[in-house]
């Protein structure tokens, strides 16, 4: 079972995914004054409520775009749960995205980590469409390559 955690600017969202299928997910407001046993407790209470434990977990996949959050997500993952931990950013190629773009590394990795799941699930070119703190609208070219995109503020910021 993989643990996915997404870091967004408003939420952190945890959830388990066992092959393709998100079963389960929990969602946190961001607090970058959170530590590795903040995570730890409030994930295993979320986890004892379905009969889980971090023992039945295998891997650990964290993206996100709150830098000050990824220590204690780090530190969590390693003290808590024995899987391999993988961090996705801009700059790691491995996820199978060519970022086409001329500052890779501002590239955010929610961003990255849409243009990694849409160049693998669908059909290219695709426009990605992301509602969260800000909505951003990014290109993947036919040959699955990420191209940039604009972002907007999102719902809740433009209704304020």
């Amino acid at each position: 079972m993989l643990l996915v955690i997404d870091g967004g600017n408003t939420n952190i969202v945890f959830g388990l995914r066992q092959g393709k299928d998100q079963f389960l997910n929990w969602r946190k407001s961001t607090d970058p004054a959170f530590t590795a046993d903040d995570y730890a407790s409030w994930l295993a209470f979320h986890l004892k409520s379905h009969d889980y434990t971090f023992a039945d977990i295998t891997g650990i996949m964290i993206s996100t775009v709150v830098p000050e959050t990824l220590p204690a997500l780090r530190r969590f993952a390693g003290r808590y749960i024995d899987a391999p931990c993988y961090v996705l950013t801009a700059d790691d190629l491995s996820h199978g995205v060519t970022i086409a773009i001329d500052k890779p590394e501002q590239a955010g990795a929610d961003r990255i980590a849409n243009a990694a799941a849409v160049s693998s699930i669908y059909a290219c070119p695709s426009i990605v469409i992301d509602f969260g703190t800000a909505t951003t609208f990014d290109y993947i070219s036919g040959e699955g390559e990420y191209c940039g995109g604009v972002i907007s503020p999102g719902v809740n910021l433009s209704i304020d």
